[in-house]
């Protein structure tokens, strides 16, 4: 029998390029305003198998509206796209 180890699954982070891991997900008790970089991290995390859309939901409290309004966005390319004027708390 052989111990396999199956490595976490991992993603660049967008703006620094530096690889990423779960845990390196902003802490939802400590996450006060969603910044551009917050958003596309999520949205790099969830394309890389590291969270679930599901998760995203009910551990940050975003809507699958408002998820899939910063897909649109990140998908240009162009990550001050994802940069909104009004702030919320995230949990």
């Amino acid at each position: 029998m052989s111990n396999v180890f199956k490595p976490l699954p991992t993603f660049r982070c967008p703006l620094t390029g530096e690889i990423k891991t779960a845990h390196d997900l902003p802490d939802p008790t400590k996450t006060w305003r969603w910044t551009a970089t917050r958003k596309a991290m999520l949205i790099r995390a969830i394309e890389a198998g590291v969270i679930t859309e599901g998760l995203v939901y009910t551990r940050y409290h975003v809507s699958p509206e408002e998820l899939a309004e910063w897909r649109r966005k990140y998908a240009t390319g162009d990550l001050s796209a994802l940069k909104q004027k009004n702030m919320r708390r995230a949990a």
